[in-house]
């Protein structure tokens, strides 16, 4: 038996999950989504596109410390990324973050269920 089978997450570990993460990614990015503001993150991010840290903090309702937070625990597991993007009315850069293709994927599957 696997390591992954022993976790007993009903409904969730399936061949479709293992097709996407190995075992060691799987009990990494796992809790990076127990949380639901991350959760909220991801979906906002797979629905509305590239959005900047000031336009997440208005549709997610959180603090610039405390989503700055969650978006480093889902980059730290590459279902988010970001880059930089310097306005051409400012001299100021910008940070324009995206789900990733893991993190689309991994997304599609949880909301299967």
């Amino acid at each position: 038996m696997d390591q992954l089978s022993k976790l007993n997450f009903p409904g969730l570990i399936s061949a479709e999950v293992k097709d996407v993460l190995d075992e060691r990614e799987w009990l990494d990015v796992f809790p990076a989504l127990d949380n639901v503001d991350r959760f909220n993150l991801l979906i906002r991010l797979n629905n509305e596109g590239p959005l900047f840290h000031n336009e997440l903090m208005e549709r997610i309702g959180l603090k610039p410390g405390i989503l700055s937070h969650h978006l480093n625990k889902l980059m730290a597991v590459s279902l988010v990324n970001n880059e930089y993007v310097t306005p051409t009315t400012t001299e100021r850069h910008y940070s324009k973050y995206f789900i990733t293709e893991k993190g689309r994927e991994i997304l599609t599957i949880l909301l299967k269920k």
